[in-house]
């Protein structure tokens, strides 16, 4: 997920070919219509994305990738109570390899924003911009499974503080599978 959300839109995915698979959609501005709604806080704004993927079985090895891209021109949303204005332009990469029980992924996703500004305090202004990288490991055997991952943020505090918030974030998590459409978790 790099964007977007489940308001009206036109989607289209095509068949997949050798492994290969491609899908995009499309939101037109929904700023003066009173049919288009948005469930989001983000309106008033165009938005389009498309993502390449590829998903094969390459000898004992499951694969997995993608790359998408994604752009939102000109949302509106409210930051510290009053509207801000941007337009945002996201892209990530993403990749699984599963063999015999064992899962190994990651991702990388860079989102940069223009023209964000708080209409009440611009000193409230919070940046566009993101970068988030993950990495992580599951086993799964019969009914079991357990995983780690690693999750990395960093974003451009306010204009008020200097310097980046980063947040860091490791996680253990456990299934077990009870029956036909019943699993229990545990993160």
């Amino acid at each position: 997920h790099i964007g977007g959300n489940d308001s009206a839109k036109i989607v289209y995915f095509t068949p997949r070919f050798a492994g290969f698979g491609l899908g995009g959609s499309y939101r037109p501005d929904d700023n003066n219509s009173e049919i288009i709604g948005d469930n989001a806080l983000n309106t008033s704004n165009h938005q389009a994305d498309v993502t390449l993927t590829f998903e094969r079985k390459l000898g004992d090895v499951d694969v997995k990738a993608d790359v998408g891209y994604y752009r939102n021109w000109g949302g509106t949303a409210g930051v510290g109570g009053a509207g801000t204005s941007a337009n945002t332009s996201n892209w990530r990469t993403g990749a699984l390899l599963g063999f015999a029980g064992f899962t190994v992924g990651g991702s990388y996703q860079k989102r940069e924003g223009s023209g964000a500004e708080n209409s009440a305090d611009p000193t409230l202004t919070l940046s566009q911009d993101v970068t988030m990288w993950d990495v992580g490991l599951q086993y799964k055997s019969g009914p079991w499974g357990v995983a780690v991952s690693y999750t990395h943020l960093d974003t451009p505090g306010t204009k008020l503080t200097a310097g980046d918030d980063e947040q860091d974030t490791l996680q253990f998590g456990g299934s077990y599978s009870i029956g036909p459409g019943i699993s229990l978790l545990g993160t």
